[in-house]
């Protein structure tokens, strides 16, 4: 028998084993990319001043955490769609977690066979 995993198991797991860590890192690398390259695009086709400069500056800064933001927030729901698709198995008689090739339930000694 087959059973998905409940949403509490599901972020016990995630963050056990520290899946938290690739969407942060995702946005980053998203945000920071995102922010230069739209700086050096205006900067660029503008020619601005030291004024205008600073503005696309922050203007970049502030687009790079907004595009950062979203790509973690994406990458983030994708592994969590990921990860609930995954489904084990299960013992018939108590509902306890069966390893992979299991010939009898460890909690309650059913043979599986």
């Amino acid at each position: 028998m087959f059973r998905e995993m409940g949403f509490s198991e599901l972020m016990r797991r995630y963050i056990e084993r520290r899946y938290y860590r690739r969407p942060i890192v995702a946005g980053l690398f998203v945000g920071a990319m995102s922010g230069i390259l739209l700086a050096y695009y205006l900067i660029s086709a503008i020619h601005p001043g030291i004024a205008g400069v600073l503005a696309i500056a922050f203007l970049s800064v502030v687009f790079g955490v907004v595009a950062g933001a979203v790509s973690a927030f994406l990458f983030f729901y994708a592994q969590l769609y990921r990860m609930s698709r995954i489904v084990r198995e299960v013992c018939p008689a108590c509902g306890g977690s069966l390893p992979k090739d299991a010939s009898f339930c460890p909690f309650c000694g059913t043979d599986l066979r």
